[in-house]
Order: C-alpha cells, then structure tokens, then sequence
C-alpha cells in the first residue's frame, strides 16, 4: 500500500509539474505580450495627448488675440498678453516634439512618423502654417497703439489661418490616432482571449490526467478521515459541553456559596463589635478565619474554571507596581502580626506601567498569605525592583521571601500544578490546591514567569518576573475612587435585597457609619421608594430578587431621567464573573460589589475612597 502511494505520487508529480509548466509559459508569453501592448499604447496615448492639445492651444490662442484687440486697458492687456505668451510657447515646445525638432521622451518614434507626414509631406507644409501662426500671434504681443492698423491685419490673418487650416489639420490628426488607438485596442483584445484560451485548455487538460485519478485515490481516505473526523467533532462536542456545564455549575455554586457566606462573615463582623470576653472573642475569631477560608476556596475554584474556559482576559491599567505590593503588605500585616511575623515590603517608586492591577494583587496576596501561613517564627519579605527593557517597557520582578518550614526538593516541580498540596504541619490550614496554579496562569498571561527556591527549615523564595510597556498616562492614578456619595457617615441610603439577613448586616453596618437607611424588598419597591422619597444618596440594589430584578430596577431608574439619572446605585451581588459585571455596568450600575460584603469595603465606597479594583481584590 504504501509503495503503491509512492508509485502514484511520483506519476502524479510529473504530470503536475508538467501542467503547471505549460500554464506558467502561457501566462508568461501572456503578460509579455500585454506589457508590450501596454508600451505601445503609452505611447500612442502620449501622440495623442499632443495633438489633441494642439487644437486646443490654437483655439486659445486665437481668442487670446481676439481678445487683445478688443481690450480696453492697459491692465487687461498685460494680463492677456502673458496668457497669450504662455499659450505660443506651449504650443511650439508640442510642435518641436510632434516635428522632431525636439526629442520626446517616452515615445517611440514610430508613433511619430504619421504626424510628421502631415507636417511635412504637403507642398505647402503643414509645419510652415504653424510656424506662421505662432508668429502671427507673437506679432500681436509685441505690437503697441502706434501700429494698431497693422494689428488688425495681423490679427485678420491669424483667424483666417487658425479657421482653414490649423485647428481643422490637429483635429484631423487627433482622429487618424484615435482610429488607430481603437484598432490596436482590438488586436490586443483578440491576442489576451487567444492566450487566455490557450491558458484554460492546458488546465482542463490536466483534470482527467491528474485531478481525476488523484480524487479517486484520496476519496477513501477521505472518506476514512471524516469518520474520524465526525468522531472527534462529537467528542469535542461533548468536551464543550462539559466545560460550559462545569462553568455553569461554578457560577450557581459561587453564587449559593457567597450568599451564606454573607450572612457568615458579616454577623461575624457585628458580633466583634462589642467587647466579648476572652473565649467568645476566639470562637468570633475562628469563625472568621474559617468564612475567610471558605470564600477563598470558592475563589480559587471559580478562578480555575474560568481559566481552564479560556476566560481570562486582562485588564490593563496604569499602575505603579510598588502601590500594589505596599498595599498587599497592608492587606495581610495584621495577620501576619497575629502569629508574631514581621511583613515588610521594600522597592523603590518607578514608572507606572500598563498592567492589570487586580490580578498581580491576586497572585501577591496568595503568594505572600502562604508565606504567613505556613511560617510560624521569624518574618517574610517582598522586595521589588522595576528596571528599563526598552525605549517604552520594563522588566518587573517581586521577591516573596519567608522564613517557613520549607518546600521538599521532589515536591518543588510539581507545587504549581492543580490540586497540588504540601504535607505537614499546617496541614489542616491547606486549601484546594489550586492558588499556586492559579498564579502560574495569571503570570503566564502576563508572558512572564514565576519560580521557587526553597530548602528545608530555612525558607522560601518565590520570584515574579514579567515585563510590561510604561503607561502613556503615567500622572493618572491606577485605581480612580469614585465620586463620594456624601461626606462619609452622612447621607440616606437605601438597601434593596429580598434576603432579611442580608438587609440586617448592612444596615448595621451603613448605621455604625452613621447614614441613615432605608429598606425594600425587591426592584419594584425600590422604584417606588425612590420617587416618593427625595433625599435618598445612593442604593444599594441585590440583583435576583422576586417580583422585580435588580438590574431591571436599575435601569427603569435610569430611564426615568432627572435626579434619577445621576442617584449612586450600586450593584450588590454575588456573581463574580467579569461578564455579570458588564451587564451590571451597561444596565447603569456605577459599580459592583461583591458578596460578601465587608464593611470598610462598603464605607469606602459611599465615601469615594476606593475603586472598582480593590472591590474585587477584596471580594
């Protein structure tokens, strides 16, 4: 089989190459031919330009120098006589051309030669008419008011050559070469449809010689490919549709997830309010960590659907990368302070550079909240530098460096794979395994790299290293606050949500702030909330609700026009996907908030101390 393959390739071959050679030889005698044709008719064209140009320079110049005589000042006679002047010498630089007197560059002189038997062949030349035409007309610019008689008969002369003679000649010529314009024309016409024809008989020659045999020799593999094609396509489609169901799942998982997780770390957040004694402040503090710890397993795992679905897709802004590394410092200080570490970061200031801000935060806050996790004495460290790459980019690497347990040297190559965990003492603090590989990713999308050093009892040194373009707008800030609703702890606002529990905490939360409330059920109560009562300052509206959506409530309010239009209304929901977001935004949300809600995130918000960035990195 295979031989006979190669038997039928090597007859096929030779019969291709053959065909193709006859084709490539017509279509080269072909194109030769049209480019000679081309030249000829350039130049035929250029023959013809001239003499019809000629015509039309003797009319001018004939009414110029009727015009001259009739003119009434010596103003427009100046004028005239200049036009005239300029028509004479163009009209002799195209007759010198036309006779040979000059030579014509880019004319064959073939094409000349039937101009210049018009011109010469007569026994009173045509080319001595001209010449006396001209001098007519250059009689009549040199003669003054004192020869005004002799003009008149110069001028007589001139009307009578150009009417008998000289436009009736170049008008003659300028048909003789459009005759013979059109009959070439033809000629190259036939000599393209006969080559061209030539060209389609060698190709319909090649089909029962090649193609035919070929086809029948490919048709069963074909016919074995698209089995195995159809089997691939179902099962592609069905790899589809697991993927789409798996997001789908994680979508309603995270979104059933938060909301008891609101509840959670919300009440949590109430009940440390007011001083408990010793032991109800560690069960208040255990609780906490462990709705931390659960939201965090539900980030990590939507994040990973999401990346394994294709749907990351950065966001860059302009940002200083030593804000966003003092700010994870900050972030994570007091947890590191509960377990007596010290955390510090150290950089210099440097160009802020075209990044997407919320996911470097991502990939900081897990890399430097497991060196917090999995250290139990001594401190950990970020350091950071920012060096030049290029005209317009530079090279970014951030040290974490703690001073843990350390990771085994066999389990260093495998740590950022999926659901990859370490074993050991802070076992019962691990997660899902999934934030390392989540990090790889996000940095990989960045087109950089992330590596680990490590030995056992001394610590851990992971390195981000990527490169990125410096920011156009480098006096912009990275993440803009919105505009503040009032002044902070002032102001009414309305909490929209149909879940009770979630109405309770925030309103305690809006309450310790000091802003006065007001609650609704659901969008409809909302609206109707909204006009009766002026004074409102913003809304915090849940998005599924019975009755009327959120999002629905939303944009009727904006609809409305008025003081509707620019009332703050913030989206309060739980799902996370950057596409939910968009909807929210293009419904006429001016942000988003991220169950579950936490309380310095809301109060920023209302008072305009934080963007849209830190809402998500604090979601």
């Amino acid at each position: 089989m295979v031989e006979r393959a190669r038997k039928l390739r090597r007859i096929f071959t030779r019969r291709y190459v053959l065909g193709l050679s006859i084709i490539a030889i017509l279509a080269s005698v072909s194109l030769a031919v049209i480019y000679v044709l081309t030249q000829r008719e350039e130049s035929r064209a250029s023959v013809l330009s001239l003499a019809n140009g000629q015509q039309a320079l003797s009319q001018r110049i004939a009414f110029h120098a009727n015009a001259l005589a009739g003119a009434d000042t010596p103003h427009e006679r100046a004028e005239l006589r200049l036009e005239l002047d300029a028509s004479i010498r163009a009209m002799t630089r195209a007759h010198d051309l036309l006779t040979g007197a000059e030579a014509a560059p880019g004319i064959a002189t073939r094409f000349l030669v039937p101009m210049r038997e018009i011109y010469f062949d007569d026994a009173e030349p045509f080319d001595v008419e001209v010449r006396r035409f001209l001098s007519l007309a250059r009689v009549l610019i040199d003669a003054d008011a004192a020869g005004e008689a002799a003009s008149g008969a110069v001028l007589q002369e001139l009307n009578l050559l150009a009417r008998s003679s000289i436009m009736q000649t170049h008008h003659m010529m300028s048909l003789m070469m459009e005759r013979e314009a059109t009959r070439s024309v033809l000629a190259a016409e036939m000599i393209q449809t006969v080559l061209w024809a030539l060209i389609l008989l060698a190709i319909a020659i090649e089909a029962p010689l090649i193609f035919n045999p070929m086809g029948r020799e490919i048709e069963a593999s074909l016919q074995a490919a698209d089995s195995a094609e159809m089997a691939a396509s179902e099962e592609a489609r069905r790899l589809r549709e697991a993927y789409e169901a798996k997001s789908e799942f994680l979508r309603v998982m995270s979104h059933e997830l938060r909301t008891p997780l609101n509840a959670i770390i919300g009440l949590t957040d109430l009940l440390s309010q007011d001083p408990p004694d010793e032991t109800r402040r560690e069960y208040i503090d255990h609780v906490r960590g462990a709705g931390d710890h659960m939201l965090q397993l539900v980030n990590d795992v939507l994040d990973d659907g999401r990346i394994a679905a294709g749907k990351l897709l950065l966001q860059p802004k302009p940002t200083a990368v030593r804000d966003v590394v003092v700010g994870v410092a900050a972030m994570l200080k007091e947890r590191a302070e509960v377990k007596g570490l010290v955390l510090t970061a150290r950089g210099e200031d440097a160009a802020k550079l075209d990044i997407d801000a919320a996911r470097l935060r991502q990939v900081l806050i897990n890399l430097v909240g497991n060196g917090v996790k999995f250290t139990d004495a001594g401190s950990v460290a970020i350091e950071f530098e920012q060096s030049p790459a290029d005209d317009d980019g530079a090279v970014v690497e951030i040290r974490v460096r703690d001073t843990g347990a350390g990771i085994p040297e066999e389990k260093l190559g495998s740590i950022f794979k999926e659901y990859e965990q370490l074993e050991g003492a802070n076992a019962k603090e691990l997660g899902t395994g999934l934030g390392l590989s989540i990090c790889r990713k996000i940095i990989d999308a960045f087109e950089g790299e992330i590596v680990v050093e490590s030995a056992l009892g001394v610590g851990s040194l992971f390195t981000v290293r990527f490169a990125a373009r410096l920011s156009a707008s480098a006096d912009g800030p990275e993440d803009a606050g919105s505009a503040p609703v009032a002044a902070k702890g002032e102001g009414r606002v309305l909490i929209v949500d149909d879940n009770l529990t979630n109405r309770l905490i925030v309103r305690a939360f809006l309450e310790d702030a000091g802003y006065a409330v007001l609650q609704a059920e659901n969008g409809a109560q909302a609206i109707d909330l909204c006009v009766a009562v002026e004074d409102i300052d913003a809304v915090l509206m849940d998005i599924d609700m019975p009755v009327m959506r959120g999002d629905e409530a939303i944009w009727r309010l904006r609809a409305m026009g008025g003081r509707f239009a620019a009332l703050s209304i913030f989206a309060l929901t739980a799902n996370v996907l950057p596409e939910d977001q968009k909807k929210l935004i293009e419904a006429g949300a001016d942000g988003v908030i991220f169950k579950p809600i936490r309380r310095d995130v809301l109060t920023a918000r209302l008072a305009g101390e934080a963007g849209p960035a830190s809402f998500q990195a604090a979601s």
